[in-house]
């Protein structure tokens, strides 16, 4: 559920709360003027009523809330693109065709992360998410531990929206898979998940690619080698052109 909605319902509950509290203070509060004392008295059945009303109210405005977050989140899950929008954009692929490359793109990311291949997240994903990256992987390199992630299974994808952005062609993409996440130490000891069990996670990714320019890679970025059919004479480096799509934000499907 959004941050907004809970907004929402805490408003909702101090807003009733706020009208309820001076029934309170005026029916459970009795004044002894004979003795110059004030006397709180035990509830009466009208405080008991109106607090069983905000309570169910409350917890039935959280319930509905919840319901229709859910059906709203089945609704983004099945959604996508008719095959004419997308090819008023990009007229060359399908839905499936533009599915199965950028499936290929995550998983060369994911084996590009567990085998700390920086150089192929650099060419895979864009700046900013390199460098993240780049980060966690520092991070692990220093705690000694490798992040393992394998035995991929296509679960679902659906292509929810293509638009052009300034001189970019931005995609963006659900989908759910189910693979072995875990992470060892340099001993090979189990420092987190599960190298037997499978997760089963839902994202929503982002793609884009720059405008295709035509002109082919003759050099290597890495050493500067000469480039045939896309891998270095020198290094062996893979050079992906740069009109390929780039992963740009991977974030949990809500």
């Amino acid at each position: 559920m959004k941050n907004k909605s809970w907004e929402k319902v805490l408003f909702l509950f101090f807003f009733i709360y706020g009208i309820i509290t001076p029934v309170y203070a005026e029916d459970g509060l009795v004044s002894d003027y004979s003795n110059g004392t004030h006397v709180v008295v035990n509830a009466t059945s009208l405080e008991m009523f109106l607090f069983v009303v905000l309570v169910v109210v409350f917890f039935g405005v959280v319930g509905y809330i919840l319901y229709l977050s859910n059906v709203k989140a089945k609704d983004r899950r099945g959604f996508e693109i008719a095959e004419s929008t997308l090819k008023e954009i990009l007229p060359e692929y399908t839905l499936d065709t533009l599915k199965k490359e950028l499936y290929d793109g995550y998983l060369a990311i994911q084996q590009a992360y567990s085998n700390y291949q920086y150089d192929q997240l650099d060419q895979l994903c864009s700046f900013d998410l390199a460098r993240q990256y780049k980060l966690q992987l520092n991070h692990l390199h220093e705690k000694h531990a490798t992040n393992i992630m394998n035995g991929f299974e296509f679960l679902d994808m659906k292509i929810q929206d293509v638009r052009k952005e300034a001189n970019n062609i931005v995609v963006k993409v659900y989908l759910k898979t189910r693979y072995i996440d875990y992470t060892v130490d340099d001993q090979n000891t189990l420092l987190r998940g599960d190298y037997q069990n499978k997760v089963e996670t839902e994202s929503m990714l982002v793609f884009y690619r720059k405008k295709y320019t035509g002109r082919p890679i003759r050099f290597c970025p890495k050493c500067g080698g000469e480039v045939k059919d896309r891998i270095c004479s020198q290094c062996g480096l893979e050079v992906i052109p740069k009109n390929r799509f780039l992963l740009r934000r991977k974030g949990a499907f809500l």
